[in-house]
């Protein structure tokens, strides 16, 4: 069980993704499953791409078979992220109705999966590619 007060807030932010799309089936978990051990770094994890600051800079998902619906804000809360793929997944967004915010984020990639929810409004101030496509 993750306990946000103890992890630090990338490292809890990760564990909700593995957790609600499924990580345990992922088509490559490499590093993943040791996310409640404080030694683990997250960089070194299988899809994680950290800056020189220790905070993830790209997360990339792409074609591994997450699947979900819940905890989206979650996944775009990484302060300092300026690439997220996650992208020809079955990921659905059946719960979603929230306004998506992230101040950095320059590339969001989340087509083809099976998008059926909504969003009451996506705001990516440095977005230079969005991408829903074919969902």
């Amino acid at each position: 069980e993750l306990d946000g007060s103890t992890t630090s807030g990338e490292r809890y932010h990760l564990g909700k993704l593995y957790l609600d799309t499924g990580g345990e089936y992922w088509s490559n978990n490499e590093g993943w499953a040791s996310l409640d051990d404080p030694e683990s770094n997250y960089c070194d994890w299988f899809g994680v791409t950290c800056g020189g600051n220790g905070f993830i800079a790209e997360l990339n998902l792409r074609n591994n078979n997450l699947t979900g619906s819940s905890c989206w804000p979650c996944r775009l809360d990484f302060q300092y992220a300026t690439r997220l793929d996650l992208s020809q997944n079955r990921l659905s967004l059946e719960k979603m109705g929230k306004v998506l915010y992230n101040e950095r984020l320059e590339y969001v990639d989340l087509s083809e999966n099976v998008l059926t929810g909504h969003f009451d409004a996506l705001l990516f101030p440095s977005a230079k590619l969005v991408n829903f496509s074919h969902n």
